[in-house]
């Protein structure tokens, strides 16, 4: 009889043991908020790059939620894409939140994220919709339904010089320059140095699937576009064909590099941070990287211009730049609506904003843009501050727009890389396009 008392009495005390132990786990497990989204994005919210100056979001976030553990899960933006899609449709998600690109906001993506009307009239978002370009923010929105937050853009009608060359080649910097200006420059800017070395005036994405954007830019510098604001095609308006004109010279004159056309964000990049290249065509949040003596061999010396129109076309008023937008949406399926609101509303505050700013994501609030610290710390916030009351995206979303951009593509790699007449080229890309448009 004792003994048996003895064997329970140590099977009770290893089963409170086991219970304690149970319990602590189950105390010590958190809640997973999943995050679909770009590198670039991850980066921001953590402040985890060496330039970088603003805090880690992440970290504030899940100190004041204890409970909680932000998970972030990246993709190239066509994979980011396809997980809209396969994950939208569901009724139940382990995925809360997704980064969303401006053509995608077609609206049959109403059936695939939480509208955010309510949770804006329970817990607002600080000076929402008053801080945010009224050009990006219709964006985000379906049937005028808001569907995500903006969070960060790309501001286009900025081009980034490099001083260190211009003073090679005896050329003064200017604050804004029309496309001639723009060519006659990235000209002067491309030779071959004493030691052999070759120096280009000018490089760009050239590969099919981005050269649309560099393509808009030209077509923006002489006042037309590549798709009209009501979804007609405009590739064969005056201004677009002039614009093509001047990319195939670019290309033809030797101006760009000869492989080009291979060319993504990192080789643009590269080639300007090495000194190689005159003219940078690209992100406004690249100041930060391109003047870091760590990385860039031109720290210092990357400078802004601003796009103006020429001329005979400036009575149309400011030179409209293109714009991409990144937004921040919650999945249709999502589990824990409540705390991705929570989480989207942290880091698209202000605070939030301009700690991601400093980190090199460049804001869409206007607030962020003129405040001291961000204009203290970014070289681009002035130039920034005054394209952004006119940006606007490339086009409005609709359905066919990756086909459309592949087929822009390809026509222009005809056009540029193997010589093909501009206006005929381009008269029939109008009506190819036609057909895809709503």
């Amino acid at each position: 009889m004792m003994y048996s008392k003895r064997i329970f009495s140590c099977l009770l005390v290893v089963f409170s043991l086991l219970l304690i132990v149970s319990l602590g786990a189950v105390a010590q497990e958190k809640i997973e908020l999943i995050v679909i989204g770009h590198q670039v994005h991850l980066n921001a919210a953590s402040s985890q790059e060496a330039s970088a100056k603003g805090d880690n979001l992440i970290e504030e976030f899940e100190a004041l939620h204890p409970n909680v553990k932000v998970v972030y899960q990246t993709y190239p933006n066509p994979k980011t894409q396809e997980k809209l899609n396969l994950l939208g449709p569901l009724n139940r998600t382990e995925e809360d939140i997704i980064h969303v690109l401006d053509p995608w906001f077609v609206p049959r993506v109403a059936n695939f994220l939480e509208p955010l009307d309510k949770y804006l009239a329970e817990k607002p978002l600080e000076d929402y919709p008053n801080d945010y370009p009224e050009g990006l923010l219709s964006v985000t929105k379906i049937k005028d339904v808001p569907y995500a937050i903006p969070v960060r853009v790309v501001y286009n009608g900025i081009q980034w010089f490099n001083q260190k060359i211009l003073d090679e080649i005896g050329v003064a910097y200017q604050p804004t320059v029309t496309g001639p200006e723009l060519y006659d420059i990235a000209k002067k800017g491309t030779f071959t140095r004493s030691n052999g070395e070759k120096v280009f005036g000018y490089a760009w994405r050239g590969v099919i699937g981005s050269i649309f954007e560099i393509f808009d830019r030209w077509a923006r510098y002489f006042g037309s576009r590549l798709i009209t604001e009501d979804l007609k095609p405009a590739v064969n308006s005056p201004g677009t064909v002039e614009g093509l004109s001047y990319m195939q010279k670019f290309y033809q004159e030797g101006i760009v590099p000869p492989d080009v056309h291979t060319y993504e964000y990192a080789e643009e990049v590269k080639l300007f941070m090495e000194n190689r290249s005159t003219v940078y065509d690209g992100n406004t949040s690249y100041g930060v990287t391109f003047n870091d003596p760590s990385k860039s061999n031109i720290a210092g010396s990357a400078v802004l211009t601003k796009s103006e129109l020429p001329p005979d076309l400036q009575a149309q008023g400011p030179h409209h730049g293109s714009a991409a937008l990144w937004s921040m949406a919650i999945l249709k399926g999502s589990q824990k609506k409540d705390l991705a609101w929570e989480y989207i509303r942290f880091l698209a505050s202000k605070k939030g904003a301009l700690s991601m700013g400093l980190s090199g994501n460049t804001p869409v609030r206007v607030s962020t843009l003129n405040s001291e610290e961000y204009v203290q710390n970014n070289p681009a916030a002035e130039m920034e501050a005054l394209v952004a009351p006119y940006a606007e995206v490339y086009w409005p979303p609709f359905d066919r727009s990756n086909e459309a951009i592949d087929l822009i593509g390809n026509y222009c790699h005809d056009v540029i890389f193997r010589g093909q007449p501009v206006q005929e080229s381009m008269d029939r890309l109008a009506k190819e396009l036609e057909a895809m448009l709503p």
